[in-house]
């Protein structure tokens, strides 16, 4: 092998490790009202708008009747409801190899629609809150967590399609979701509710869900945004379960 062959093939492998590290996650695809995001050791916001990339370890933040909607370089979207920060900690994506991803919802609502276009078979999904660890697979689920007092966090999960498993940071207990499940876990089981408790959802909430994207496109006005608007709503699960008195110990 020629010494030019070399300096072209040590070449071709540095610039592929650069353009490895500094690749995109996705694209900012739905915008409406203040969204902005945090790159690492950023000490100032930048306003994010639609076409905008997403790079691992950016953090996202809609306020109050805002919402954002990200596609990921797998085709997968995620949909964030307003109130939210969300980390996009890692991604390693090859179509014909592998796909990992390592999120964390730190407060607020998700919508995520996980595609199936892996082909390899090391394919790990993964997304944290606080309370609980949960791997998807081809999977669309609607996620909520808050932030309640000083210590108490609270996670809901609903399966509207495909597989997840939870893993219940607190104790280590896995649960398996079908579509129509939801799980509610709590950070502070010092409350007087259950630590979790997993539920099935109502004909009509599940109709309601499926088929039934937040309306970001439809939406152009950012005041006219209210929670059912929204589909992933502030204390949806609230809703979901009417009286909680199904949660108490």
């Amino acid at each position: 092998m020629t010494l030019h062959k070399i300096v072209l093939i040590c070449l071709t492998f540095c610039l592929a490790s650069v353009s490895a590290s500094g690749a995109s996650l996705g694209k900012v695809t739905r915008v409406i009202g203040q969204v902005a995001k945090f790159g690492q050791g950023d000490t100032t916001e930048k306003v994010l708008k639609v076409d905008d990339e997403i790079a691992s370890r950016d953090t996202l933040v809609t306020q109050e009747k805002s919402m954002a909607q990200v596609t990921l370089v797998d085709g997968s979207t995620l949909t964030f409801g307003p109130k939210t920060k969300f980390n996009f900690r890692h991604m390693v994506y090859d179509e014909k190899k592998k796909r990992i991803i390592e999120f964390d919802l730190l407060y607020g609502q998700l919508r995520g629609s996980i595609s199936k276009t892996v082909k390899g078979q090391e394919n790990r999904v993964k997304v944290e809150t606080k309370t609980v660890s949960m791997g998807v697979r081809g999977t669309e689920i609607v996620m909520n967590h808050k932030i309640e007092g000083v210590k108490s966090e609270l996670s809901e999960v609903a399966l509207i399609s495909g597989e997840a498993q939870i893993r219940y940071k607190t104790s280590g207990k896995v649960f398996k979701l079908k579509p129509g499940d939801y799980l509610v876990a709590m950070a502070d089981p010092g409350t007087t509710y259950l630590p979790t408790k997993m539920m099935r959802m109502g004909e009509s909430v599940m109709r309601g869900l499926q088929g039934n994207d937040i309306a970001v496109g439809a939406v152009r006005d950012s005041s006219k945004i209210a929670p059912l608007e929204s589909q992933i709503p502030d204390g949806l699960f609230l809703e979901m379960r009417q009286d909680d008195s199904i949660l108490k110990k």
